[in-house]
């Protein structure tokens, strides 16, 4: 029995260390919007988001120098497509690098994903893909964005302060955070800060009518940093039935490894924290940084 219980101890600490890390300038935004905008289009599901798509090839995702690998014995590209299920019945994948937004959605058109290589490495694998969006890519890599920020010493997923300070040393980038909306309300005398009055469905709608993506780093497998490409209200009023298209750099869930997942928006709203992953000066609250070349 004493062995047993001992094997368990030893399965339940690997899994916990497997998921230990990350496996605007302006807040006062015009909410107008047409009723064009918002209106449902629901031809557009069935026709051009249909399964019969490339969502399972690899055109959405950046290439990867075969030198390039934080960890061999960890990170999202072990996996590569090996749980991928092309007739799934449980989930319905779209191809989310070309869908365009129309009706009610908003989304990035054909913006590139990547598969990490270490189970910490979320926080670059986002910055990277911003980078590429913006043709600002060059020759940084996965790699040479972990080393900028550390030297190859972090242990765990980038803190927010992590993510601020790499796009500092890239240079030529504005940036607008959660530690902006601290101060803002510092300025105005308020303690305990209503964040849901700047980080909401307007919030990241008007960045994407913008083109501008929005990086958030949550609770997920761990602690896990995403960006979010993509907002569909679905034509209602209630936030009850709005989805958030994210890129995914640890995307084995949901049987295609394409690095795109949906998220609920009432589930983010509600619960938009790391559980203290980070220390209390790093914030765990509401975490977000928008990135807009200079």
């Amino acid at each position: 029995m004493l062995i047993k219980k001992l094997r368990f101890l030893l399965l339940f600490v690997t899994s916990l260390s497997l998921f230990e890390g990350c496996s605007i300038y302006n807040s006062n935004f015009d909410s107008d919007y047409s009723s064009d905008y918002f209106q449902f289009n629901s031809e557009f599901y069935t026709k051009e988001t249909s399964t019969d798509n490339n969502s399972y090839g690899n055109e959405m995702k950046i290439e990867r120098s075969s030198d390039v690998n934080l960890d061999i014995n960890g990170g999202a590209d072990l996996y590569e497509r090996n749980f991928d299920h092309k007739e799934s019945s449980y989930y319905k994948n779209l191809d989310f690098y070309n869908m365009k937004s129309k009706g009610s959605l908003k989304i990035l058109h054909n913006f590139k994903t990547y598969q990490q290589t270490s189970e910490n490495s979320s926080g670059e694998a986002c910055v990277l893909t911003v980078l590429n969006r913006y043709n600002k890519k060059g020759d940084f890599t996965e790699e040479k964005l972990h080393n900028l920020i550390n030297a190859g010493k972090k242990q765990k997923c980038m803190s927010l302060k992590q993510m601020i300070d790499i796009y500092n040393k890239i240079g030529n980038f504005k940036l607008y955070t959660t530690f902006d909306v601290i101060e803002t309300e510092r300025k105005l005398g308020n303690k305990n800060i209503e964040y849901s009055k700047y980080f909401n469905k307007d919030f990241i709608i008007k960045n994407l009518k913008d083109g501008v993506p929005i990086t958030i780093c949550r609770k997920e497998l761990g602690v896990q940093w995403f960006n979010i490409i993509g907002y569909d209200d679905m034509g209602t009023d209630s936030i009850y039935d709005d989805v958030i298209i994210v890129t995914n750099s640890y995307d084995v869930i949901d049987h295609n490894q394409d690095g795109y997942s949906v998220i609920s928006a009432l589930k983010l709203f509600s619960d938009f924290s790391t559980d203290g992953f980070f220390d209390e000066a790093d914030l765990n609250e509401f975490l977000f940084i928008i990135a807009i070349p200079i």
